[in-house]
Order: C-alpha cells, then sequence, then structure tokens
C-alpha cells in the first residue's frame, strides 16, 4: 500500500472544513480505529481546538499521531481524505 502523508496540506484542508463536516469526519475516523466512545465524544465537543491543533500540528507531531494509528490503517484513512477533499 502507499505511504501517504499527513501532511501541512491536508492538515490545513481538515481545518478549513465546516465544524460539522470536521465532525463527521473526525467520527469516521474515530470509528476506523476502533476509539474509545468517551474520548471520541469528548473530541467532538471540541471541534473549534481540533482546528487550531491541524493548523499549528508540527510535521512530527503528525508523524506521531499517524504512526500511533498503526500503517496500513493510517494509509487507508488518509487515501479516503485525499480523495474526498
Amino acid at each position: 500500500m502507499e505511504n501517504y502523508k499527513f501532511d501541512k496540506a491536508t492538515r490545513e484542508k481538515l481545518a478549513s472544513l465546516s465544524s460539522r463536516e470536521l465532525e463527521s469526519v473526525l467520527g469516521e475516523i474515530a470509528d476506523a480505529i476502533g476509539a474509545d466512545k468517551m474520548k471520541t465524544r469528548m473530541l467532538l465537543g471540541n471541534v473549534e481546538g481540533v482546528k487550531g491543533m491541524l493548523r499549528t500540528m508540527t510535521d512530527d507531531e503528525a508523524n506521531k499521531l499517524i504512526n500511533s494509528i498503526g500503517g496500513e490503517k493510517a494509509d487507508k484513512i488518509l487515501k479516503d481524505l485525499k480523495e474526498r477533499y
């Protein structure tokens, strides 16, 4: 599988989505990685904070986040995001 990057352009595209769109994307990602439901609800309750984080996140921080998901899952999620946005 190709190695997709969670680069600055991708992060900026996500941050520029409406709050409703980003909330939907984050929910899909959380489901795809099997995230804790309580933590997901907390995250979705602060979509504007997530937008700020996406805009200020360094490439190293982004890579650390992606690596925590796991290669194959991360590639699938990033591929889907890049195709959609």
